[in-house]
C-alpha cells in the first residue's frame, strides 16, 4: 500500500511538504486574521450598546425628575402646533 510514496523522489516530497505547510499557515493566518476583525466588531457594537443603555437611563432619568409643567414646556417644542 506504501510502495507508490517510494516511486515518488525525496526532493518532490520535501517540496510538497515545504507546501503544504506554507499553505496551511497562509490559512491559520488568514483566520486570525478574520477572526481578529470579528473580535474588533464586537468591541465595537458593545461599546455602542453601553452608550445607548447609557442615554436611555438619562432620558430615563430626566423624564422622571422633570415636574408636569417642565415636561409640557419640553414637550410643546418637538409638537406640533394645531
Amino acid at each position: 500500500m506504501g510502495g507508490w510514496l517510494a516511486l515518488i523522489p525525496f526532493k518532490v516530497k520535501v517540496a510538497l511538504l515545504v507546501g503544504a505547510a506554507f499553505v496551511i499557515g497562509l490559512l491559520r493566518w488568514r483566520s486570525a486574521a478574520i477572526e481578529k476583525a470579528l473580535q474588533d466588531l464586537r468591541d465595537k457594537q458593545d461599546l455602542q450598546r453601553a452608550e445607548n443603555i447609557l442615554a436611555a437611563g438619562e432620558t430615563r432619568h430626566e423624564i422622571e425628575t422633570l415636574d408636569d409643567v417642565g415636561l409640557a414646556a419640553r414637550a410643546s417644542q418637538w409638537l406640533r402646533k394645531d
